[in-house]
């Protein structure tokens, strides 16, 4: 697991000497609430702070993508993913050999731990997906479902895990 601190006191120097400088940071951790999204920045209004939340199960790799994203996000008027996030995301990715997004790809995650109790599987093109209750759209008599990475319509597997 990279330390976070080490990795934005690293960023942190990069982003200064583009010419920007980040917002008061009151917080920097990992957090194993996120299923699907890599990170988040909170703004807390009254204090005239940041917290940024790092998605536990990032690949190490991702991580440092990961903080830097959200650390662009401290910065005055790049709250959104605007033409200035844009720009400065850029500006990181030319020169100091990041790979700043606004969405990433799921192969950035490490396995996640399951609590699902069905796992399902598309017969068209394999993409699992774990459910924490009984999908009905699925089960239901074999009844033929969409599936969302492939987006044809076809039979799907379903395993029961406890």
């Amino acid at each position: 697991m990279v330390n976070l601190i080490n990795l934005f006191r690293i960023i942190e120097k990069d982003i200064n000497s583009l010419g920007y400088n980040l917002g008061n940071i009151e917080k920097i951790a990992y957090t194993d609430k996120f299923s699907s999204k890599a990170g988040q920045t909170r703004k807390n209004i009254r204090a005239n702070s940041f917290s940024i939340e790092i998605n536990l199960y990032l690949k190490d790799e991702a991580v440092r993508n990961t903080l830097a994203h959200e650390l662009i996000h401290t910065i005055r008027g790049c709250f959104n993913h605007g033409k200035k996030f844009k720009h400065i995301a850029k500006l990181l990715n030319y020169k100091f050999g990041y790979n700043i997004e606004t969405r990433y790809k799921s192969n950035v995650f490490r396995e996640i731990p399951i609590k699902a109790k069905y796992k399902v599987i598309c017969k068209n093109c394999n993409k699992v997906s774990y459910y924490e209750r009984r999908p009905r759209n699925i089960l239901d008599k074999g009844q033929f479902c969409i599936c969302s990475n492939c987006k044809e319509i076809g039979k799907f597997k379903v395993e029961y895990l406890r």
